[in-house]
């Protein structure tokens, strides 16, 4: 006697109950390529998921490869001829200046005038540090004797560059002394710019800019997967409960396949042999 098998009852019950051959057969198929189609895209979002892994960790490498270009970038620049001799440029030439300004400043420290407006910068500091320790100092008050220490160093300043000036010595010495802080700030200021330009920070910047953009279409394509994952999940889910409202309306007494027309079917598969 030859095997019955549960689909060919199944087939038979479902022409019997008013499906086509055809109709079953698509059906089973479809229900075939659902669940391969389900694990393929769960597939999919898990290997988008680490590819965007991959690219975040090619990203930092990247990132940290600049890092190192600016870094040698910049050292290279503090132990170059040309800035070594602008900082020993600035340090002989304020050491020229201190030198030349201290008499000035011994001269001027014996004038009544210049005594007193230290004495009055002094009593405006002591004033502000009285009322900034006591935490119940008015605000307003507090503007005000911050503004009288910066009139008061102010006159102080005046005064000192005023003796400064009257010097000729002194004079030429800050003057050298600005000149070279000038162009120390002005290499400095220099290598900034240029630092945008040197080969190694170039190469290293192209690199980070392909691992960003690597980085998005990563992101781009799990969004895209998941997206689809979602969209299947939520097919199946309307598709099983399509099933589900069918198979109740197949089992009612009269209509589609019941319980009785599933043994009709295995019966006339039986007679039939098949």
């Amino acid at each position: 006697m030859r095997t019955t098998s549960w689909a060919s009852i199944l087939l038979v019950a479902a022409v019997i109950g008013g499906l086509s051959a055809a109709t079953w057969a698509r059906q089973n198929k479809q229900n075939k390529q659902n669940k391969k189609q389900d694990k393929a895209t769960a597939s999919d979002v898990d290997a988008a998921r680490k590819r965007v892994a991959d690219a975040r960790k090619a990203l930092a490498g990247a990132q940290g490869d600049m890092a190192k270009a600016r870094t040698g970038a910049r050292d290279a620049f503090e132990k170059s001829p040309e800035l070594t001799d602008a900082l020993e440029a600035v340090k002989a030439a304020r050491k020229t200046y201190e030198t030349a300004r201290e008499p000035v400043m011994k001269a001027l420290a014996d004038k009544p005038a210049y005594k007193a407006a230290v004495e009055a910068k002094d009593a405006a500091e002591k004033k502000k540090d009285d009322a900034l320790r006591d935490g119940a100092t008015p605000l307003e008050q507090r503007q005000q004797v911050l503004m009288a220490v910066m009139d008061a160093a102010s006159a102080v300043g005046k005064m000192e560059k005023e003796a400064e000036d009257a010097n000729p010595d002194c004079a030429k010495a800050r003057k050298s002394l600005d000149e070279a802080i000038a162009k120390l700030t002005a290499l400095r200021s220099g290598f900034e710019t240029k630092l945008a330009d040197d080969a190694g920070v170039v190469a290293a910047r192209q690199s980070v800019q392909s691992a960003e953009k690597s980085l998005r279409d990563a992101e781009k394509d799990h969004a895209e997967a998941a997206r689809r994952y979602d969209a299947q999940k939520a097919a199946e889910l309307r598709e099983a409960q399509r099933r589900n409202d069918e198979a109740r309306r197949r089992n009612h007494p009269n209509n589609g396949i019941n319980v009785n027309n599933i043994k009709k079917g295995a019966q006339l598969q039986l007679r039939l042999g098949g």
